[in-house]
Formats: C-alpha cells, sequence, structure tokens
C-alpha cells in the first residue's frame, strides 16, 4: 500500500481534536491548546489540496469536506469566511473525484 499523506495527517488531526487531545494536553497551559489548535486547522486545510492514495484518506476528505459545504451554507458566517469553505471544498471534492476514479479503475 503506498504512503498516503492525507491518512498520516488524518492521524495527526486525530490526536489534536478537542475530546481527544482533552485527555493530555494540560489544561493550565492556553499556549500549547491554542498551538494545537493552529496545527489542527492547518491540517484541515492542507489536507483538501494534498492528493489522496488510501481509503483512510479519502474517507477523511469527505468529512472534511461534509464540514466545509456546511460552513459555506451558513448564513451567519461573513461572506469572506464562506468562500473560503466553498474553495476548501472544491479542492477536496476535485482530489476525493480524482482518488475514487482512479480507484475504479484499478
Amino acid at each position: 500500500m503506498p504512503f498516503c499523506p492525507v491518512a498520516d495527517l488524518a492521524a495527526q488531526w486525530v490526536l489534536l481534536d478537542d475530546r481527544i487531545a482533552a485527555d493530555w494536553l494540560p489544561a493550565d497551559d492556553p499556549a500549547l491548546s491554542l498551538a494545537a489548535d493552529e496545527r489542527r486547522l492547518a491540517i484541515e486545510t492542507s489536507v483538501m489540496h494534498l492528493p489522496i492514495a488510501s481509503d483512510a484518506g479519502a474517507a477523511f476528505v469527505a468529512w472534511l469536506l461534509a464540514l466545509h459545504v456546511s460552513l459555506a451554507d451558513d448564513d451567519e458566517e461573513p461572506a469572506e469566511l464562506r468562500d473560503r469553505h466553498r474553495q476548501a471544498a472544491l479542492a477536496g471534492a476535485r482530489n476525493l473525484t480524482r482518488y475514487l476514479a482512479t480507484r475504479a479503475m484499478i
């Protein structure tokens, strides 16, 4: 099985998820919590532009794609932020479609 950078980043993202990180991040260190949040957001952004090479990576991109679509449709969000979510969803949809089409040919 080839290395999938998306699946690797998904594993990192899981460790930084608020529910998981609460078990290992010290509650009295807001700077560390902020750094973990920033890293998680950076992963969410970069994953949408990376080539997918595994089913696990595709599942993570599909989940993020749904999240971005939902946020882009939120009327309470500023227009600029909604546009960024649309762009991320579009990039993720392209990568997911490319992976699924390639996988179907194999």
